[in-house]
This record gives structure tokens, C-alpha cells and sequence, in this order.
């Protein structure tokens, strides 16, 4: 994590220098657990462009998925959408994570550093489940946008690269339980 922000710890040795930092005016807290050494920009503005950051120190076992994990960002509203244990929606300064219960990583799932994304097969079976659209967002892609992609996966592999991705999909599909066809 680079040194823009800071995540509290009950490690003992971290919430002393976290707490003398902050004596110093050298950090400032932007939301609960979160602190930054950048005194200048809005929190909102920090917290957003760290999300990718934020999410895995705040919730290890998260999996970036269902929009997020073709986006690889918020959306332009600031929502941010992970697989984890349970279904919670956590509210930070310019950043919403929508945290929806689902399966834990597998193999397939890709890991980026400290962050995990849902597979490429596993994302568009998260896009394709049935979404009850909030008045802000929705935590699936569009049905026109999963048609270009899967249109362009078509122009680039041909019909037997998309048939092979198709039964990916499948395998991957029933080792998590989902019930797309």
C-alpha cells in the first residue's frame, strides 16, 4: 500500500505510529481506519482513486468482481462492487463497496498483488446473473455491453475460441453453484 494511506491495525507498534503521525499533523484521518498523509485533496477524492488499495487491506478475502473486475475501477459515481462473505454495503468518502455474498477465490480467480479479481469466465457468469438495478447502479455490465465483449472475443478467437470459452464458462459455472445456463 503506498504511503497516501494508511490503515489502522491492532498491531500495537502500527497504532503508535499511526497515533504520533497524527499528533504531528503529518496524517489526518479520512474515514473510520482509514488515515492519509496527503493534508491537501478531499477525502472523497483520495478514497476513490485508492479503492483498489482500500479493498483488499480492508477486507482480505474479497474478490473484485461482477463489473468491477472487467472496470478494474469505481464506477464514475464511486461504486465498487466484491465478492466476500456476506452482503454489506460500506460507505466511505467518495466510494461505496458493495460487498455481495458469493464463493470464496478458486484457482481460476487472478490475484494482482494484495488484490483478487474474479476469473474472466467467472466475471461474465457475475455479469449475466439476474441484477435488481439500485436508482445509482448496477453490479452487472449491461446486456449490450456483455454482447460487444463477447462479440469481440468472437472476431478475436473465432467460433471455436468462443466455444471453448463458452464451456469454461460451464465448468466454472457448476464448481461455484451458479445458475446461469
Amino acid at each position: 500500500m503506498n504511503q497516501e494511506i494508511i490503515i489502522s491495525s491492532s498491531d500495537k507498534e502500527i497504532s503508535a505510529k499511526i497515533t504520533s503521525l497524527k499528533k504531528e499533523g503529518k496524517i489526518r484521518k479520512i474515514a473510520t481506519r482509514i488515515y492519509t498523509s496527503n493534508l491537501l485533496e478531499e477525502p472523497a477524492d483520495i478514497i476513490k482513486r485508492n479503492s483498489l488499495e482500500l479493498l483488499p487491506a480492508l477486507y482480505p478475502e474479497a474478490i473484485l468482481s461482477h463489473r468491477s473486475a472487467f472496470e478494474m475501477k469505481p464506477t464514475d459515481n464511486g461504486h465498487i462492487f466484491a465478492t466476500y462473505k456476506y452482503s454489506k454495503n460500506i460507505i466511505l468518502p467518495g466510494l461505496t463497496i458493495h460487498l455481495l455474498a458469493g464463493h470464496e477465490a478458486t484457482n481460476n480467480d487472478i490475484r494482482i498483488g494484495n488484490l483478487c479479481r474474479s476469473s474472466e469466465e467467472r466475471a461474465y457468469l457475475e455479469n449475466m446473473q439476474q441484477s435488481r438495478e439500485s436508482s445509482q447502479v448496477s453490479k452487472c455490465l449491461s446486456k449490450e455491453e456483455i454482447e460487444r465483449k463477447l462479440q469481440k472475443k468472437l472476431v478475436n478467437y473465432g467460433e471455436d475460441g468462443l466455444n471453448e470459452f463458452r464451456d469454461r464458462c460451464r465448468i466454472i459455472s457448476a464448481d461455484l453453484n451458479m445458475d446461469n445456463e
